[in-house]
This record gives C-alpha cells, sequence and structure tokens, in this order.
C-alpha cells in the first residue's frame, strides 16, 4: 500500500494520463488520458480557421445578394479540400487557391511555410482590459475548460497533500515541489504485448536540493546534490535540463530506460547561464529531431534570455536577449505539438506577460499583457495546440488564454486551489505500427500548490468550453448570428431543429481553433427553404480533439416571419409560397432570373398572426428590357400599390399590410399585369414586424428530462401570442389545454404524441373556433400520461 502511496504522490504530480492502477503496462488512454491525434484534413481546417482564409463559419447556402436596404447578404459555404500525401490544395468559394505542404507532422502554406503560424499572431491585438478574470461578455455557456479529475479515483483522492504522504510513507517526500516536467512514450502494436509504455514524472525540490523521479505503480528514486534545482525540462530522446542557480550552469542528464527500470545518468552541463530561474525547449518546429533543439534560459542576474543551440553532447551560447526587467519565466510556443518561434516571458517581478516573435533568433515584441496590481504572474505553460496557461499566485487562479492572448477562461475561488504555484501539461512520443511515430500533448494539467498538510497536488483534465454565446437577428430577423468563445481548439457542428426534434440545418464546420467565433445563419432548411416562423433550437457542438465527449449548447429561438426569394432561381429549391407564375432565367442574379405570367403572378402567406403587423417588398426587372406596368392586389381586390417597370430593376419600399388582409391568417398577393406582354417578379421580401426576434437558453442536445415539467409561459404578460413550454423524460400522449378563471376551458392547444425531450407550443390568444379572446388570466393545464400540472399566464390588450 505504501508503494502504491508513494508513486501517487509523484505520479499525480506531473502525469496527466493516470486515472487508476495496474501491474500491467496500459495505455494512455486505458488510464484516463486522452492525447492529440488529428487528421490531416483537421490540421488544414484550423489553419484556415486562424488565418481567416474562409468562411468556415458561414450556416448558408446562399450567396451574396446585394447591400440594398431590402437585401441581405448571406455568407456562402467557404471551401473545397483536397488532401494528397504530403501536399493539399484548398479552393475557396472566392476562386483563390491555396496550396498546403507537410513537414514534419505539421502542414504549413507552401508560399510562405516558415513564417505563416507566427504570422497569425499579428492580427489585431485582443481586447483585454481590467481584471482578466472578470473580463467576459454575458451570454449562455457550456461545458468545462478545467474539468475535475481526481488524483485517484481508487483510493478517492482529490489531492495529494503533506498529510497524505506522512501517513502512507512516514515521511513529508517533499520539502517543497516547485516544478515539474514528464516524459511518456507508448508504443502500439498489433501483437502481443499490443501496448509498451513508459511514464516518469520528475518534480524539483529544491529545499532538500534534489530532483524525484519514478515509474508508473513500479519505482521511485531522487537525483540528490543539485545546488538550487529552478527549472526542469525533458525533451523527445529523455534528456532532462536542470537549472542550478548554485551553480550558474545547466546541467543535463539522460534517462536510461530498460525494461521497467530507469536511471538518470550524467550526459553533459551548459556553464554560463547566469542566475537560471526558468528553461524553455525549442524543438525547431521538429519534435521528434532532437539535433535541432534550441533552449531559452531566463537569466535573473543579467536581465536578459540567454539561447543555446544543442547538439547531442554540448551546447552553445549563440544569443543573449536583453531588455526584460527581472525575467523569471520562459515558454517556447506550439501548434499542433510541434514549437513554433513564438516566446513568451514573464518579468517585472509576475506583473508583465511578452509574447515575442524569434524568427531569425531576432526578439521582436508582438503584444504584451500586463497584470493588475493585484495580480502576480508565476508560471506559464502551453497545450499541444499552443494555448496559453498562465498561473496567477496572488490569486490562486489558473487563466487560459489563445497563443496570441486572447482571454478564453479562468479556474479560481476557494474551492479550486490553494496557493497554487505551478502546473504541468505533459507531452509523450506516440508510435503505433503502420501510421507513424507522433510528438502530443495530453488532455492532462497537473497543478502545484504549496506543499501543507491539506494542499499540494491537484489533477485538471483539459475540456472544450463554450462560453458567452450570444444570439442576434438583423433588423429582419433574416439573418441569426451566434458569438461565442471556444475556449479549446475543437470540430464544430451547428445544428437547428424544430420544436418536434425534427433537423431542419445541418452544418459540420470542421475544426476551428479557440478563441471568439461568430456563425451565421439564413433561415433555410437542408434543402435551402427559407422556414416558417416559429420556435427552434439552435445547437452548437464542439467535439474534443482529445476524444472526449462532444459539449453542446442548446439555444432556443423565436423567429418571426421573414421570407426572401430571388424568384426564378435554379439555386434555390420551387418557391413554397407561390402559387402561380413560371421561373425564367437569363442568368444567375436576381436581376437575371423571374417568375412571369401573362396575366397575373400570385403568392399565398398562410399561417399567420392576426394580431401581428407583416409588410412586403419587391424588385421587378425582365429581360426582355420591356416596359409594363403593374399593380400589386392582395386578395384578389384591395389594391395597394401601382408599378412601373422600365429596362432597369424596380425595387418598391417595404409596404405595410392592412390588418383586415390576413385576418384569417393568412393573405394572397397577386402582381397583376395592367400592360405589358406579361407580369414579372425578380425578388420578393416578407416580414414580420409584430413579432420580434428572442432567444433563451435550452436543454443541452441528447440529455433528457429526469421528470415532467409544465414551465413558466414567456413572454408574460404576453399580446397577442406566448409560448408554453413543457419537458417530456420519455415519448408520452400529450393534452394541453387552455381554461378561463371560470374554469371553462378555451382553446385545445394539442393532443399528440410527442417524443421524449423539451417542446415549445405557441398559443395566439384565440379560442377554439379562431376569435381572439379577451384580456385576462387564463389558466394552461398539462396532461401527460398520469402527470398533470397547471400554470396561470396573463393576456394584456
Amino acid at each position: 500500500m505504501k508503494a502504491r502511496i508513494m508513486w501517487i504522490a509523484l505520479g499525480m504530480i506531473c502525469s496527466a494520463y493516470i486515472v487508476g492502477f495496474a501491474n500491467d503496462a496500459k495505455s494512455p488512454k486505458q488510464l484516463g488520458a486522452g492525447w492529440a491525434k488529428i487528421s490531416d484534413r483537421a490540421q488544414i481546417e484550423m489553419l484556415l480557421d486562424a488565418m481567416g482564409a474562409a468562411p468556415a463559419a458561414a450556416l448558408s447556402t446562399n450567396k451574396s445578394l446585394n447591400s440594398s436596404d431590402i437585401g441581405h447578404a448571406n455568407l456562402q459555404p467557404s471551401r473545397e479540400i483536397l488532401v494528397s500525401g504530403e501536399t493539399a490544395i484548398v479552393h475557396l468559394q472566392t476562386g483563390e487557391t491555396l496550396q498546403f505542404v507537410k513537414t514534419s507532422q505539421n502542414w504549413s502554406l507552401s508560399q510562405n511555410s516558415s513564417t505563416m503560424i507566427e504570422s497569425l499572431y499579428r492580427k489585431a491585438a485582443p481586447e483585454n482590459s481590467g481584471d482578466l478574470l472578470t473580463n467576459t461578455r454575458q451570454g449562455f455557456s457550456a461545458g468545462e475548460t478545467f474539468q475535475v479529475a481526481p488524483v485517484s479515483l481508487e483510493h478517492g483522492m482529490d489531492r495529494i497533500s503533506r498529510n497524505v504522504t506522512e501517513s502512507a510513507l512516514d515521511r513529508a517526500l517533499f520539502g517543497a515541489p516547485e516544478k515539474s516536467a514528464s516524459y511518456y512514450q507508448a508504443e502500439y502494436t498489433r501483437s502481443t504485448p499490443y501496448v509498451s509504455a513508459n511514464y516518469i514524472q520528475f518534480v524539483t525540490d529544491p529545499a532538500w536540493n534534489r530532483i524525484i523521479y519514478g515509474s508508473l505503480n513500479k519505482w521511485i528514486k531522487s537525483y540528490e546534490n543539485i545546488n538550487g534545482p529552478s527549472a526542469i525540462a525533458v525533451d523527445a530522446d529523455g534528456r532532462v535540463f536542470i537549472a542550478e542557480t548554485g551553480e550558474e550552469r545547466i546541467l543535463v542528464l539522460q534517462l536510461e530506460i530498460a525494461g521497467d527500470a530507469a536511471n538518470l545518468e550524467y550526459r553533459f552541463e551548459i556553464a554560463g547561464a547566469g542566475t537560471p530561474t526558468d528553461l524553455a525547449l525549442d524543438d525547431n518546429g521538429t519534435p521528434l529531431n532532437t539535433n535541432d533543439d534550441r533552449l531559452y534560459v531566463t537569466d535573473a542576474a543579467t536581465n536578459a534570455v540567454l539561447v543555446f543551440e544543442l547538439d547531442e553532447n554540448a551546447a552553445r551560447k549563440v544569443a543573449a536577449h536583453s531588455g526584460f526587467d527581472s525575467p523569471m519565466n520562459i515558454l517556447a510556443g506550439k501548434w499542433n505539438g510541434a514549437n513554433t518561434n513564438l516566446i513568451y516571458v514573464i518579468d517585472k517581478v509576475g506583473k508583465r506577460l511578452q509574447l515575442i516573435d524569434n524568427t531569425a533568433n531576432s526578439f521582436q515584441l508582438i503584444r504584451e499583457l500586463a497584470g493588475s496590481p493585484g495580480q502576480y504572474f508565476h508560471a506559464v505553460k502551453a497545450d499541444h495546440f499552443g494555448n496559453i496557461y498562465l498561473v496567477d499566485n496572488m490569486n490562486s487562479s489558473l487563466m487560459k488564454f489563445t497563443a496570441q492572448l486572447e482571454f478564453l477562461d479562468a479556474l479560481s475561488g476557494e474551492n479550486a486551489f490553494d496557493g497554487l504555484a505551478n502546473i504541468d501539461i505533459g507531452f509523450g512520443k506516440i508510435s503505433i505500427e503502420g501510421e507513424g511515430t507522433f510528438w502530443a500533448g495530453f488532455d492532462q494539467l497537473f497543478s502545484l500548490e504549496r506543499w501543507t498538510g491539506a494542499s499540494g497536488i491537484q489533477r485538471r483534465a483539459l475540456g472544450v468550453g463554450i462560453r458567452n454565446a450570444q444570439f442576434s437577428a438583423d433588423i429582419d430577423a433574416a439573418n441569426i448570428t451566434s458569438d461565442f468563445t471556444l475556449t479549446d481548439f475543437a470540430d464544430v457542428t451547428v445544428n437547428v431543429y424544430d420544436m418536434q426534434n425534427r433537423l431542419v440545418r445541418e452544418h459540420h464546420h470542421g475544426m476551428m481553433v479557440s478563441g471568439r467565433k461568430t456563425i451565421f445563419w439564413d433561415r433555410r432548411d437542408n434543402a435551402g427553404k427559407q422556414i416558417a416562423a416559429g420556435e427552434y433550437r439552435m445547437e452548437i457542438t464542439a467535439g474534443s480533439p482529445y476524444e472526449q465527449a462532444p459539449v453542446t449548447l442548446a439555444a432556443q429561438l423565436h423567429l418571426p416571419a421573414y421570407y426572401w426569394q430571388n424568384s426564378g432561381s435554379s439555386t434555390k429549391t420551387e418557391d413554397g409560397f407561390l402559387v402561380n407564375g413560371t421561373p425564367v432565367q437569363w442568368g444567375v442574379s436576381p436581376t437575371e432570373t423571374a417568375v412571369e405570367d401573362p396575366e397575373q403572378i400570385m403568392y399565398r402567406f398562410q399561417g399567420l398572426n392576426p394580431a401581428s403587423q407583416y409588410q412586403v417588398a419587391f424588385e421587378f426587372y425582365a429581360g426582355d428590357g420591356e416596359s409594363r406596368e403593374q399593380a400589386i392586389v392582395l386578395n384578389g381586390r384591395q389594391e395597394i400599390d401601382n408599378v412601373s417597370v422600365t429596362g432597369n430593376a424596380t425595387k418598391t419600399a417595404f409596404i405595410e399590410l392592412p390588418a383586415e388582409s390576413f385576418s384569417d391568417g393568412s393573405i394572397s398577393i397577386h402582381i397583376a399585369r395592367r400592360s405589358g406582354v406579361s407580369a414579372v417578379v425578380s425578388q420578393i421580401w416578407f416580414k414580420e414586424t409584430g413579432a420580434s426576434f428572442t432567444v433563451q437558453e435550452a436543454a443541452e442536445a441528447g440529455s433528457l428530462p429526469a421528470n415532467y415539467v409544465l414551465e413558466d409561459n414567456f413572454p408574460n404578460p404576453f399580446n397577442p401570442s406566448t409560448n408554453i413550454r413543457f419537458q417530456l423524460p420519455l415519448e408520452s400522449r400529450v393534452a394541453l389545454e387552455i381554461f378561463n378563471v371560470l374554469g371553462q376551458k378555451v382553446r385545445v392547444l394539442l393532443s399528440d404524441n410527442f417524443s421524449a425531450g423539451a417542446h415549445t407550443i405557441q398559443w395566439d390568444g384565440k379560442n377554439d373556433i379562431g376569435n381572439m379572446v379577451s384580456s385576462g388570466i387564463y389558466i394552461y393545464r398539462i396532461t401527460a400520461g398520469e402527470f398533470t400540472a397547471s400554470k396561470r399566464m396573463l393576456l394584456i390588450k
């Protein structure tokens, strides 16, 4: 038991992968960890998203139309990606073609492969002002960026502390654990033993001048007599770099592994390191080739960052970059597991984080992040995709940023950490027979707190969060925009459902980088048809690249009526509201297609709310260039406008439709020929102005209600309509009825079978015979199986 606890106390500090115990070697996945390995296509998708080279976030089937007051621009599908071996071609909808090439494990633009990643971070600086912990937008959120993960499921441990080790080992184990690093290697074969793995964890203990290291459930050792170990780093070949402030050097050891055993052996040392406070290894973009690596050292004695070029058994100082003020921490940025030329330095005694471009070994400041008076930056780390994790020791908080320092999320508060000092995010060499060898980061984060009887070591899983989602519509509710923050790289899909849980629209955006995202929906279904007014559920799903369960944010949208049609266009499905008229085309733009008839064109709109307001507008143009006189007639009898059609496109303003013209919930609009060879319509707009776009948070997709629920109607009070939402844990026969305060039944809203899930029904304020009811209090009652519930609502006219 003591041996197990000893291993836990060490292994849980750095190993992000261990959640159980076993005598046999297990894969990272079997041990509860996911490692990042994404397809070539997904890599190119995330590059395109980071570059902004293609509108991947366009949930639309339309091409851009026009920018007039009654026209609405809609984004179009983004790109075609063709991957062949080590090259890829991307055809953008704009007609532009991009070529990518693969070097080592990463893709880049062939015409500018050496600086492309760095160029992504030269965009406009993100808005990070005030307290970073509260600098967030308000909106809906889903998922957890820092998922709680127990240190040991078997032993029910959430923390490793001095009390735990003293109880199990009769010793404190550490004087003061300060920094950690890890070396992980897993090999997958198609024959027994199928998986062979080594998990070695390292912890610096400057209080006792040593390094503690150990292997999964097998052994624990120490490397003694290190004079002031201040930092540690490990490369893909198992070379361990230890900064020694007492010797003004970097000690380089070699991890020698033989079966289940391993030892640290002296290899060489790097002199002239001044007072080294931190180390960062730079793999030069080739993580599996250590012959071209560089080592960055923050030297507090000279206020400089030292750069060493590494070879097998020696190092050569090639630069000393000055201009820093008490540099304490350094990090080499990453992209898909490999280092970039981006450098992050914490200086000014924890008050500043600088983002630096080191292209051609020449430091150039890109931007900096200044801490508030109540913050103290104490450590900085990167994950597989280059997201930045910044420790604020003063507040015991952990903040996450994009590589360009755009704030993503934070973990803080009294239940999070106790004296947070440092973190570690593990990487490993993964070999898969038939596929190759990869250098990958894992979805695990270990935190080092102050070493006390109650605190010391915690573990978190790196999850995907959707933060502060906001949904909006343009002035006519013609296009729906959703803005949200993606807290990690993720595979994003957007689906829209109606209130019977039928899929209306689906769109797979592909791999997206972390940061603020904008997605557009043009209110069309999968067939390209404009959808009707009503209640819809939009689901944004983010799939983790670490193979965790996807996260879904769901929003309930109420859409007022809106309809636009490029009349006669072959790129759209048949016009569902067109009753009479024949499509004609002489091109593809709105002024090159039309609906035509020798006498009159007729549209019919149904399902209208008699208590609402509606408007209609037209564009008229004929390809024959003939002049025409046309009349706009409602329901075949009420003429509301006359239009002269010439050789140029003629647009009307929006025309208010009289309430009596749709009092029965429908209206017919005729375009009648008064002179000329025929009647023509090239575009039509129809919109509801008596209702507005609204949004509320909905239940997460895939999660069924635990119980029957009847919710409060919204809005309440209401005029003229309101929405009634109910939840079903299983498929049920549902009756929903409206009563007045005397108990008299006013309306049977529904009586039908409904699937399990959340549903919304609209009441238009009418009774069973179609008449509007008077102002007052009404009761709505639901019966589903043996469940019955009632609530009150108020109609005010």
